[in-house]
Formats: structure tokens, sequence, C-alpha cells
């Protein structure tokens, strides 16, 4: 195992200041290219294992799924973009924008499912005396 002392990441940081505009690009290329594969398996296990607050859902909503339906299962449709689009995108640059849109569109749909079953919540709680 290498010994990662502070001379060593200086001269790390000196070879990479030195780097001209091209050898940089061909740097990060060959850094997403080699990440890129366990990145596209997160993602899209990630995206998967969204859908099952399905099930906390149902629990949550009263044994009833249809509230946060919409909500949860709306990251198929980015999902299977995802998957077409990512192999066919070549540029560390539309990856990294691929990859990053992917995961805050993950997001996006579970804060939409926060927001419904807090409506939900408050709902259930002022309407009964």
């Amino acid at each position: 195992m290498k010994n990662y002392n502070v001379l060593h990441i200086l001269e790390l940081y000196h070879i990479y200041k030195d780097m001209d505009s091209q050898e940089k690009s061909d740097f990060y290329q060959k850094k997403c290219d080699y990440y890129q594969f366990f990145v596209k398996l997160i993602l899209i296990l990630a995206g998967v294992a969204s859908l099952s607050y399905l099930v906390s859902d149902y629990q949550l909503n009263g044994n009833t799924i249809m509230p946060t339906l919409i909500p949860r299962t709306s990251i198929l449709i980015p999902l299977v973009f995802y998957i077409l689009l990512e192999p066919k995108a070549k540029s560390y640059k539309t990856k990294a924008f691929l990859n990053y849109l992917f995961l805050n569109l993950i997001v996006f749909a579970d804060g939409i499912r926060i927001l419904i079953l807090i409506s939900t919540v408050f709902s259930l709680t002022f309407s009964h005396p």
C-alpha cells in the first residue's frame, strides 16, 4: 500500500497544475470512464430502491397507495431515459450532467412524496374534531 504523505500530495498538485487544458480534459475523461460504471450502478439501484417506499406509503396512508403512486412511479421515466442516454454520452461533462440530473430527479420525487404525506397528515389531523 502506498503511503500518501504531504510531500507526495504536493507533488501531485504541482503535476496537475502544470498540465495544459488538453491534458486536464484527458485526465478527467479517464477518471470519468473509470468510475462511471459504479456511478451508473448506484444511480439505477437508487432509482429502483426509491420505489420500495411504496410499502411505507401504503402503511402511512391508511392502506391505500393512490396519493403517492404518481410521485413514486414518476422516477421510472427518467430512469429509462438515463439507461438509454448514458451509454451514448461520450464526454465526461455530459455524463456528469446526466448523473447529477438523475440524482436530483430522485430527490425531487421523494420531496413531492413528503409534501403529499404532510398534506395528508394535516388534512386528517384538522378534519376530525
